[in-house]
């Protein structure tokens, strides 16, 4: 049960961690020259990472509430 915990909760830091990384290294705008694509894209891919970062931090706040309530019950 805590190994799942763990990669539950490292994959959530990891979706709050490399969507920034992404933006900062100017990856959409190279994207959307790359692709040839409107400013249409990278919105929706700025949507699309803040809604990463979003399901990265409902990951973590549920490993960490399972592991707050699991030793208040054992107390």
């Amino acid at each position: 049960m805590l190994q799942k915990q763990k990669k539950i909760l490292i994959i959530g830091f990891l979706l709050i961690l490399f969507p920034p990384l992404f933006i900062f290294a100017s990856g959409i705008p190279t994207l959307t020259e790359l692709f040839g694509l409107g400013e249409g894209f990278a919105y929706m891919l700025a949507y699309f990472l803040f809604f990463m970062i979003f399901a990265g931090m409902i990951l973590v706040n549920i490993v960490i509430f399972k592991a707050f309530f699991k030793k208040k019950r054992n107390d």
